[in-house]
């Protein structure tokens, strides 16, 4: 996992470069929060609005996978092994 963020000046102000990028062996994902010094503002907060969201859906997938995972083993305690 790989993220960075940076001011970088220009001529009118700063703009702000942002990156977050998953990486699984060769698959990856790259999301881009670019918001220049000339970006209006409704625009700045839908980055982080979508920034937020990105926060919250990772949350509820973690929530919903550690749910799971305690229902596998749960249900696996339960079950008799076949023996071989």
């Amino acid at each position: 996992m790989l993220s960075e963020i940076k001011l970088q000046p220009d001529d009118q102000g700063l703009d702000l470069l942002a990156q977050f990028q998953l990486a699984d062996c060769s698959r990856s994902a790259r999301l881009d929060f670019d918001v220049y010094s000339n970006t209006p503002e409704p625009d700045r907060k839908n980055m982080l609005r979508k920034a937020r969201l990105l926060r919250q859906s990772v949350n509820d997938f973690c929530d919903a996978l550690e749910a799971a995972a305690a229902e596998q083993k749960k249900a696996t305690k339960k079950r008799p092994r076949k023996s071989a």
